[in-house]
């Protein structure tokens, strides 16, 4: 009589991957609000909602018992976690983290990675996400890594393209909108409420409307004037 295999129960399955997951050392939320253990010594993340309130959020793995030997991580094949996966509808989103070493493996003594490019891969992934962008737009090294960490994708990707800009915001399509540096889908959208009474004509309404207006202004004109020109005034 064949044996029966009796799959992992999903409560088992996120026991063993989020005890996976205390090998990630990233602060990907940023130094104003840490991350913080939890009574069992598992990291919980403040994560922000639609609504802007922060609430904790465990983090766990997608899969452990990788089927790769990879030497610098914990959860290569032939390592001690059992096999175990949640699957994609199980998740909330995915979770970026640069490469922190951890002793005990092949690269315990190699420098970790800025924690600047595992912010820059979580922007990335905003922008494909939330702001219409395909991935060939976005600028990598050879490396496979964001090509200019000292810039965020979005200011690079507009910096690198001066054909499209400036354009008139009262008239653009949210879609271009959203390609504007400091403009996101929340003031993008009360940018085309706001234009269907009145046109914009000063970049102080476009911080009324939450724009990070100077961040924004070199990219876009005012009624068709450039918007950057008012920045000297002010």
């Amino acid at each position: 009589m064949p044996l029966l295999t009796v799959a992992p129960s999903f409560e088992t399955r996120l026991a063993t991957l989020t005890q996976a997951a205390r090998h990630d050392l990233s602060c990907a939320c940023g130094p104003a609000t840490p991350r913080r253990r939890s009574a069992d010594g598992l990291w919980l993340y403040p994560t922000a909602l639609p609504s802007g309130e922060r609430v904790p959020m465990l983090k766990v793995l997608q899969a452990s018992g990788c089927e790769r030997g990879c030497l610098y991580c914990v959860e290569r094949l032939g390592g001690q976690s059992p096999a175990v996966t949640l699957l994609p509808d199980e998740l909330a989103r995915v979770y970026y983290s640069s490469l922190q070493p951890v002793a005990g493996t092949a690269l315990e003594d190699q420098p970790p990675v800025p924690f600047m490019r595992e912010h820059r891969l979580y922007q990335v992934d905003f922008l494909l996400r939330s702001y219409g962008f395909a991935l060939e737009e976005i600028s990598f090294d050879d490396q496979g890594g964001v090509f200019r960490l000292e810039l965020d994708p979005k200011s690079a990707w507009a910096r690198s393209h001066p054909e499209r800009f400036p354009f008139e915001i009262n008239t653009a399509p949210v879609s271009e909108l959203l390609r504007v540096p400091g403009v996101g889908p929340k003031s993008a959208g009360r940018i085309a409420g706001v234009r269907r009474k009145e046109r914009l004509r000063y970049v102080e309404a476009l911080g009324a409307l939450g724009v990070s207006w100077r961040i924004a202004a070199p990219f876009v004109l005012l009624d068709g004037k450039p918007a950057i020109r008012q920045l000297s005034l002010l």
